[in-house]
């Protein structure tokens, strides 16, 4: 036998109508717990968001202490520690900033995925090697690049197309989709072009200094076919030019 659907009227357990948006129903879930419970999960979350961004920022620091320690300049290879120290400020100051700050949480993650639809492909592409360093930078500034302009023709000011990046209009405007939309595709198609065209113009080079040393161990004066080809090429040209001034005349 089925139960009474009415047998449950009497549980304690008290009911609340549906939220009106469904991305927020954990927070609709956590606000009928007790005080206490409520004090556990925030440390369970802060912990578990600071056991990630502390990560995150030490490989950040690490990173980029590496490549500055790289730098030919005889202070940053006598004092490493303190190039680190400064690297970690550099990059945990705007952290800091941030959170001390009264910033849109979800604006954050949104331009955080803008980010990433901007560099997603190039970064990705660099695994594969057809594309190159100069295809893939070039391919993450034309990403940024394309959503500056959007935000540039949209408002008709250089100033407020870089305010694009932060998406002003929000997640559910149709200028915020053209932007992850502009960024990833600019930034994938730019990618691959300029690779394209710099493994072009590096087999011609390559070509040329071969054809150069086949020649020095020949013996034969590249310079001076050039010449004669060049001498040709006007020989020709003038034959052609007085034959036109002939059958004019």
């Amino acid at each position: 036998m089925l139960p009474d659907t009415d047998a449950g009227a009497d549980r304690p357990f008290p009911t609340r109508p549906r939220p009106q948006y469904p991305y927020l129903s954990y927070f609709f879930l956590v606000g009928g717990l007790g005080k206490g419970w409520k004090g556990i999960l925030v440390v369970m979350v802060v912990a578990l968001v600071c056991s990630t961004a502390d990560s995150i920022q030490n490989a950040m620091t690490t990173m980029l202490a590496v490549e500055v320690e790289k730098l030919p300049v005889p202070w940053i290879q006598q004092n490493k520690i303190t190039v680190a120290r400064i690297c970690a400020l550099v990059i945990q100051g705007p952290a800091i900033g941030f959170a001390m700050g009264k910033v849109d949480v979800l604006r954050m993650f949104l331009v955080a995925d803008l980010i990433t639809a901007a560099i997603v492909v190039p970064l990705f592409g660099g695994l594969w090697p057809f594309v190159t360093q100069l295809g893939a930078t070039s391919g993450v500034v034309a990403g940024f690049a394309s959503v500056i302009i959007q935000g540039w023709s949209l408002r008709k000011a250089v100033a407020q197309g870089f305010e694009q990046i932060g998406l002003p209009a929000g997640l559910y405007a149709d200028e915020t989709v053209v932007s992850f939309v502009l960024a990833i595709f600019v930034s994938s198609f730019v990618t691959f072009v300029v690779s394209a065209v710099e493994r072009a113009y590096a087999h011609v080079t390559r070509t040329r200094r071969y054809v150069e040393l086949a020649a020095t161990k020949q013996g034969i004066d590249l310079e001076q076919h050039e010449e004669e080809f060049r001498l040709l090429t006007d020989y020709q040209g003038k034959d052609s030019n007085s034959e036109t001034t002939d059958n004019k005349v």
